[in-house]
């Protein structure tokens, strides 16, 4: 079974570009343009602010030195500890302490605990559209779980690595991301215009293409008179 293909010629593509490559660069400035608007005035920009707590077995008297199962011991507690941080217990004494506009749920989605690296370091951080709001919220975050972690699980072993500092620039939205995606979006259009104007194009230009289509040879060319004559007319009128 004998299948039919269809090939675009890249000529034709960069000839069909070259008819509207200005359309191509106004769609391109448009939505970069655009994407900068909506970065700089729609999106509200949000603050990040982050602290560090560190999760630490306490030895004994009789064992000064911090041995491996103490420190295997606390970085299976990370974990723990990461779902304690995001429990309705912590956000409630939270939003009710500073006196917080959100739900339980707004709050877990607003709070991020990772752990560093696989270590027992757990980063603590708040996202707000408020610099100070976020730095608050980190930090009483902290304070709250240390306070609480005895009455959990009757062990003091959280200690504060760094309290949150006040974010002076926004985490998001990044503009150089923004702006990489309008432009994107800009290409892609253009690409779009141009296959658009490749597809409505029906002209025959050339004879091999006449030839190509018909499958027949040609016996003869009408010359283009109109192009000829303009020709003689500019030659008669230098003379």
């Amino acid at each position: 079974m004998e299948e039919n293909y269809t090939e675009i010629d890249l000529s034709k593509i960069w000839e069909s570009f070259k008819r509207v490559w200005f359309w191509c660069v106004i769609v391109c400035i448009l939505s970069t343009g655009a994407a900068f608007l909506i970065t700089n005035y729609l999106i509200v920009p949000k603050y990040k602010a982050t602290g560090k707590i560190i999760v630490v077995q306490k030895n004994d008297a009789q064992n000064a030195q911090m041995n491996i199962n103490d420190v295997n011991l606390s970085q299976k507690l990370v974990s723990t500890y990461s779902e304690i941080l995001k429990s309705e217990r912590i956000s409630d004494l939270v939003v009710t302490e500073l006196n917080l506009p959100y739900t339980n749920k707004e709050f877990v989605d607003m709070v991020s605990v990772s752990s560093a690296n696989n270590t027992e370091v757990i980063n603590v951080a708040f996202t707000s559209p408020n610099p100070q709001e976020a730095m608050d919220v980190a930090n009483t975050t902290i304070k709250i779980f240390q306070e609480q972690i005895y009455e959990i699980m009757s062990i003091e072993n959280v200690s504060v690595l760094n309290w949150a500092k006040f974010p002076y620039y926004p985490d998001s939205p990044s503009m150089i991301k923004n702006l990489a995606i309008g432009l994107l979006i800009g290409i892609m259009l253009s690409g779009l215009i141009v296959f658009i104007v490749l597809i409505k194009d029906s002209k025959v230009k050339t004879e091999d293409e006449f030839r190509e289509i018909l499958g027949y040879p040609i016996l003869g060319v009408i010359p283009d008179f109109a192009n000829e004559l303009a020709r003689l007319e500019k030659s008669y009128d230098k003379k």
